[in-house]
């Protein structure tokens, strides 16, 4: 893993945080298979593996994603070499006590090299310190690297909804009790 250091992200980072490049690409895909049968219903997800790689858009609109930081409870940056390389926003909604992952990006150079990680882990002692209960995260199912990467954390799968993004991708549910 590259020398990092982690901070609360300061005003000065967000140019260069939002020309990070937000998008990936993937050599699989999470595919749903459904059930509807007259007694018997469910879901399932299955990795499939592509031919090719294949382009993966990132779910939120660059012209919202100051407005997000801004309202973010905790939004961290990671510096490499004394550079905002990249990001994590955490942000309570709805649900009392959990703490939604809502961004997690990395210079695309620097991708799968523990960063996110950190960042994330960073996250979670903040969350441990205060009163929060879980952490919760939505994922495009076509994101592999970052579905492989909350279940490393301990995340576990509770749940999906279909056109979830703005894109219509599908979007996976991820929690993770902190108590």
């Amino acid at each position: 893993m590259p020398e990092i250091a982690i901070r609360p992200m300061q005003e000065a980072d967000l140019p260069v945080l939002i020309g990070l490049e937000h998008s990936g690409q993937t050599l699989a895909v999470w595919q749903l298979d459904r059930v509807a049968e007259q007694h018997r219903w469910g879901a399932t997800f299955r990795l499939a593996r592509l031919p090719r790689p294949a382009h993966v858009e990132y779910p939120r609109r660059a012209a919202e994603l100051q407005t997000r930081w801004q309202a973010a409870d905790l939004a961290l940056t990671a510096l490499f070499e004394g550079q905002p390389v990249a990001y994590v926003t955490l942000k309570q909604r709805s649900e009392a006590g959990v703490l939604w992952v809502e961004d997690v990006v990395t210079r695309l150079n620097l991708r799968r090299q523990g960063i996110a990680t950190a960042l994330l882990l960073a996250g979670r002692s903040w969350a441990l310190q205060g009163s929060w209960r879980a952490m919760a995260m939505e994922v495009p199912a076509k994101n592999v690297p970052m579905i492989e990467l909350a279940i490393r954390l301990g995340y576990v799968f509770s749940g999906y909804r279909e056109a979830y993004f703005a894109n219509q991708e599908i979007a996976a549910f991820f929690f993770h009790a902190l108590r």
